[in-house]
């Protein structure tokens, strides 16, 4: 997890790896109001044989993940 202003991100497994591929998915949930609204749910690739090394929000509010293979992805949603 990790939280930028009103937004919380959470990377989470959604099944077991097979072939050395994870599969993991991203929700990020507005927090304001205390409505809890889903901004976006979505898949969130992963290198092969890899494992997500670190992920955050940009200072403009882009949230990015990079992984042990060195790979950096960003996302781009609306809130």
């Amino acid at each position: 997890m990790v939280g930028y202003e009103n937004l919380l991100a959470i990377v989470s497994h959604t099944g077991p790896p097979v072939y050395g591929m994870q599969t993991m998915r991203l929700k990020v949930i507005n927090m304001d109001d205390r409505d809890y609204r889903t901004v976006v749910e979505t898949e969130c690739p992963v290198s092969k044989d890899s494992y997500i090394s670190w992920m955050g929000f940009t200072e403009e509010g882009q949230f990015m993940t990079f992984d042990s293979d060195g790979i950096i992805r960003s996302f781009n949603f609306k809130n």
